[in-house]
């Protein structure tokens, strides 16, 4: 009973210390923005894409953490957890890239409000944002880039979680097989225990005849 209110004590310990630095990541990533604004100027629309990308980027991370590889790359099922990343990326890009133009749609129909073109004898005409349709209107960032940084910011994703829960199962297996050791190690010394005492008491009664023989 004991040895097993250690382990479970030693488990929920360090379920609690991996929970701790899972909060203070991500204290970390939803903090670097406001220290970003207080140092440079930086303008709300790049604010807004840094946390859909944090967002994005930390569902991805725990999808693969918590489920796909407990369930398919541990199980033995590795054709369904490639499967399975490959359909979390193309699904999440598109989330991304939806949420990309909704934000800076919205963003630069702010910053820049309707016009007012007015002529020399002519009613005022209301231009769209943006002046007309002389002036480019700000949109999401280039397609392509966009790819290639979500590409590579998934799939370092999908590799360091996978490695992190490699190194953990890896660590807790060693941490079984070195229970189960010590375990042994005791049960044998008992055994021997077991088996001296005996030639010991039986040693120590002939003793004791010998003496009462000898008065």
């Amino acid at each position: 009973m004991n040895k097993t209110k250690m382990m479970n004590k030693h488990f929920f310990e360090g379920k609690i210390i991996k929970v701790l630095l899972h909060l203070l990541a991500w204290a970390i990533l939803t903090g670097l923005p406001l220290y970003l604004i207080q140092r440079w100027q930086i303008g709300k629309d790049f604010i807004w894409h840094y946390y859909i990308i944090t967002c994005v980027s930390g569902i991805i991370f725990y999808i693969n953490y918590l489920f796909l590889v407990p369930k398919f790359f541990f199980g033995k099922k590795k054709y369904r957890y490639y499967v399975s990343i490959l359909v979390l990326i193309a699904c999440f890009y598109f989330v991304s890239d939806i949420s990309n133009k909704l934000v800076f749609k919205y963003e630069s129909g702010k910053s820049q409000p309707e016009q007012i073109d007015r002529q020399p004898g002519e009613p005022g005409r209301i231009l769209p944002p943006g002046g007309g349709a002389g002036l480019a209107r700000p949109g999401p960032p280039f397609r392509g880039m966009h790819l290639y940084n979500y590409g590579f910011t998934s799939l370092f994703l999908i590799f360091f979680s996978l490695g992190l829960r490699v190194l953990e199962r890896n660590s807790q297996i060693e941490e079984l097989q070195k229970e189960t050791e010590k375990e042994k190690l005791n049960s044998e010394l008992a055994f021997l225990k077991s088996q001296i005492s005996p030639h010991f008491f039986f040693n120590t009664l002939n003793n004791i005849y010998s003496l009462i023989s000898i008065n």
